[in-house]
């Protein structure tokens, strides 16, 4: 009998899917922040003011995510254009910001960039992990988003001596370059789909009775519509929008705190740098997690850490230290919300029309996401109230995950009744 000892291509494609992560998603979103003092001083633009840019962006995405995945859905479309799709607007969009001198210049191209991030890596990866893997799902996602972390210890070491040495302009135009350099040949000669369900990681040894039989596509799971009259699942969607207000409000306000704490540049590097490295760790390990002991410990686990991401700031005005364990914990944290919702969403409600719920999903985050920045500096009071605004996270945290593990134990409840009859459909025929 002959092995076939030839290397999966599905973990080609999570290494493409790491390359997109790395180059084009972290151009588009983890060199943002670096340039926002730049261009505020060469445009003059205030900070609030320009950080309306992203939140419009983010909107317009979050607008148009359905239709993304209900063309990723489509059985005609060519998903390979997609993603080319994808990669000029994100490229392309980033090299629009240096033609720009306006707001409304700057919304464009902000709308621009965040859809074509959105095809390509939010969307995108998701969807073509979910294509070649069932079984290892979670561990891919996981290694697949990693890239991300990866990508941004490079970029977070030469965008700012682009941005020091050749002004913002320059660096927008290089970087969107780069980024177009990178994607389009990515996905023009590796990014492919499985032809059917044969090659699914796991499948052909439990399914493939000979080698002239090919299993059929076992599609399972809820159409968008269905999804949107089920009462439970507009309490998991409320779910994801509150995880995108205490996410927006940890990622972006933590280091105005240790300013105003008094920390200095080299410690909050340093923070930072440890945040980076266990970014790495948490998406990582994150999918192979929730693969090994299951979505409710997973959830369970999480809310665990992001409770201990606040302690660590409410504390740390007497205990300095602590910001360490902040940046190891909010690091680890990124699972959650990178990997979460494209994991659920394929367990929890099928395949039948994943990159559509998907794209509902993202909706809900996104928003949040937009609005929860602006939400905490209210209740931060520009700054005086900090104490406060962490108690309000952690009030959030603490909110979400009551409504996430319970529509989650809901789902998983009606997913395995419906993975029964599909078993029995397909025996039957």
């Amino acid at each position: 009998m002959k092995t076939d000892r030839k290397l999966y291509y599905g973990w080609i494609v999570v290494l493409i899917c790491m390359i997109i992560q790395a180059v084009p998603f972290g151009v588009a979103k983890n060199t943002v922040s670096q340039f926002i003092s730049y261009v505020c001083e060469g445009e003059g633009f205030s900070l609030a003011s320009f950080g309306t840019v992203f939140m419009i962006g983010v909107l317009v995405s979050a607008a148009v995510s359905p239709i993304i995945g209900k063309l990723f859905d489509m059985p005609g479309v060519n998903k390979r254009l997609l993603f080319l799709a994808g990669a000029v607007m994100s490229g392309g969009g980033f090299i629009l910001y240096s033609f720009c001198h306006t707001l409304p210049a700057f919304y464009g191209a902000s709308a621009v960039v965040e859809v074509g991030t959105a095809i390509l890596s939010a969307i995108g990866v998701p969807v073509l992990i979910n294509a070649w893997f069932q079984e290892k799902r979670g561990f891919a996602l996981g290694l697949a988003f990693a890239g991300g972390g990866l990508g941004n210890i490079v970029l977070q070491q030469i965008v700012p001596r682009i941005l020091e040495n050749r002004g913002y302009a320059y660096a927008y135009w290089i970087l969107g370059l780069i980024s177009l350099f990178v994607a389009i040949p990515v996905v023009l000669l590796l990014i492919r789909f499985p032809k059917d369900s044969s090659v699914r990681d796991g499948v052909p040894a439990k399914e493939k009775v000979s080698e002239n039989k090919i299993p059929k596509i076992r599609m399972w799971g809820y159409k968008p519509g269905e999804l949107l009259k089920t009462p439970v699942f507009w309490l998991f969607a409320l779910a994801w929008f509150i995880v995108g207000l205490f996410v927006s409000g940890l990622a972006i306000q933590y280091m105005a705190y240790f300013v105003s704490l008094g920390f200095s540049t080299t410690m909050r590097a340093n923070i930072g740098s440890v945040m980076a490295a266990f970014t790495i760790v948490g998406n990582f390990c994150g999918g192979a997690i929730f693969n090994k002991i299951g979505e409710m410990k997973t959830l369970i686990l999480a809310f665990v850490i992001f409770i201990i991401s606040v302690i660590c700031l409410l504390i740390a005005p007497g205990l300095p230290g602590v910001g360490y364990v902040f940046g190891i914990f909010h690091g680890l944290s990124v699972f959650m919300y990178i990997i979460g919702p494209s994991f659920l969403a394929g367990t929890l409600f099928g395949n039948k029309s994943y990159g559509t719920i998907v794209g509902i999903i993202n909706i809900f985050f996104a928003v949040g996401y937009a609005v929860g920045s602006v939400i905490f500096g209210i209740v931060a009071k520009n700054g005086s109230n900090y104490q406060g605004a962490w108690i309000y996270i952690t009030a959030c945290i603490v909110v979400c995950f009551i409504f996430l593990l319970g529509s989650t134990k809901y789902f998983l409840k009606q997913a395995g009744q419906m993975r029964i009859k599909t078993e029995e459909g397909n025996g039957e025929s």
